[in-house]
């Protein structure tokens, strides 16, 4: 699956549940409000006996600290949802089939790769995936950008949540799936925020 794809796949979920998410922040809204309405009126009532005035003042009081209360719950959910979003953004990223999941490394070394003569680390689940077959197709792609295509695959196995680690001299780069969800956060945080934040028509 191409980065386009998996960017265009979350941006759909991400509008999908911000909708949802919206929609029962809306619903839990209307049932604080309410609640606040009679807890309004049963404390105009405690203050029938005091100045029209002062019982006005406590009722915008309480009901501003009400929405001010559902607003920042709102605001938590919604923070929930992004982290959620790209969470199962990661989930589709290891839930590639192999071809898929092969490119997305593919690309994602070819973008980090400084000399092409690192060692490869594979983390312990890509071991079958990421072999050295695919490797060989890497460095291909290397040399004929002019690097020198010379990944060799380490047989060392790394203890991280899937990928490679590059590692030449006391040099190590990481990529891996982390990284590549990273990579899209940077693109798509603020775009899915925008969508999870705008206003309801």
């Amino acid at each position: 699956m191409e980065t386009k794809n998996i960017t265009l796949k979350i941006l759909e979920d991400a509008k999908k549940r911000a909708n949802e998410i919206v929609a029962e922040a809306e619903e839990k809204v209307k049932a604080i409000l309410e609640n606040t309405r009679e807890e309004v009126q049963r404390i105009e009532k405690q203050l029938e006996q005091d100045a029209e005035e002062s019982a006005k003042k406590e009722r915008i009081r309480i009901l501003s600290l009400a929405e001010m209360e559902e607003k920042r719950r709102i605001l938590g959910a919604k923070i929930a949802i992004l982290e959620e979003v790209f969470r199962q953004a990661l989930d589709c990223l290891k839930s590639q089939s192999d071809n898929d999941y092969q490119e997305t490394m593919r690309g994602l070394l070819l973008k980090s790769i400084d000399r092409g003569d690192e060692e490869v680390i594979v983390s312990k689940s890509d071991r079958n995936r990421l072999n050295q077959e695919f490797l060989n197709t890497v460095n291909r792609e290397l040399r004929e950008m002019g690097k020198a295509g010379g990944l060799k695959l380490s047989q060392e196995s790394g203890d991280f949540n899937g990928g490679v680690l590059l590692r030449k001299d006391r040099v190590e780069t990481w990529c891996n799936l982390e990284v590549l969800q990273e990579m899209l956060r940077d693109d798509l945080e603020i775009e899915i925020a925008n969508l999870l934040f705008q206003p309801r028509e």
